[in-house]
């Protein structure tokens, strides 16, 4: 309800401030007109009277509200599914590549060639591709998200922030599924050899730097493979010593013999 003092030809200044959350957990806000920011108690009132009505529906139209909220989550798992899918299909393959128990080879004469640095494999650098273009999928969705949240165009300062968060948010879900899936895949992996620990630590390390790119912060997981991955016997086995995640770097170093 707008509130204009008499003989005010001016529309009064307003500003928005939240006013908390309703039973679904959405935030809501209130329109607060500037003469009302100097009376606290007029404004409690107001931001109660708004909590009523953004909790009404929820409460009073209880079967619906549920029927909605379980739709929603169908749709977002459906969307994740759909973007997860390639990640999951090359991760689920990488396990049986034959590289991953290679040693070094010895000559003739028992000379041990030097190993030299490695390129991401295949499986890695077509995750790392699809994540890269997850963003401009994103990003039509994004602009019916900020409609629908903020009310603000897509081209306004607001809509371009929840644009921005939307895909965060979304990149930040897919960035710790592909983790989570690539480090269960890891201890999968039933020997690692010298070379294998090696071109593992590559791949872990383009996919890092993909997800960076992305704005995105890698779990901490997949830094403490690389440490594993990369330590000498004696490393490993005072690195369990000290903390850390202790089954994590137990497990990799019995996969390298240790």
């Amino acid at each position: 309800m707008s509130i204009r003092r008499s003989g005010d030809d001016a529309p009064p200044k307003v500003t928005t401030n939240s006013a908390g959350r309703n039973a679904g957990g959405h935030e809501y806000g209130i329109v607060v007109y500037s003469h009302l920011e100097q009376d606290n108690a007029q404004l409690e009132k107001l931001r109660s009277l708004s909590h009523t009505m953004s909790d009404l529906g929820e409460r009073v139209l209880v079967l619906p509200a549920r029927k909605m909220k379980a739709f929603q989550e169908a749709a977002e798992k459906l969307a994740y599914a759909m973007m997860f899918g390639k990640v999951d299909v090359e991760l689920k393959r990488m396990t049986e590549l034959p590289v991953w128990g290679e040693q070094p080879k010895a000559q003739g004469n028992g000379i041990v060639l030097p190993t030299f640095s490695v390129s991401p494999l295949a499986y890695i650098s077509q995750v790392g591709e699809h994540l890269l273009t997850l963003p401009q999928h994103l990003e039509p969705f994004a602009v019916g998200y900020t409609a629908a949240v903020t009310g603000k165009s897509a081209n306004s300062s607001e809509g371009e922030k929840g644009g921005d968060a939307f895909t965060a948010m979304w990149l930040s879900k897919l960035a710790r599924g592909t983790a989570d899936l690539y480090v269960s895949q890891i201890l999968s992996i039933p020997r690692l050899g010298e070379l294998g620990a090696k071109q593992l630590i590559a791949d872990i390390e383009y996919l890092v730097n993909v997800l960076q790119a992305l704005g995105v912060t890698p779990h901490p997981k997949l830094m403490q493979c690389v440490e594993a991955l990369g330590a000498t016997e004696e490393e490993s086995k005072a690195t369990t010593k000290e903390g850390g995640n202790l089954q994590l770097l137990k497990a990799i170093g019995i996969k390298r013999g240790f």
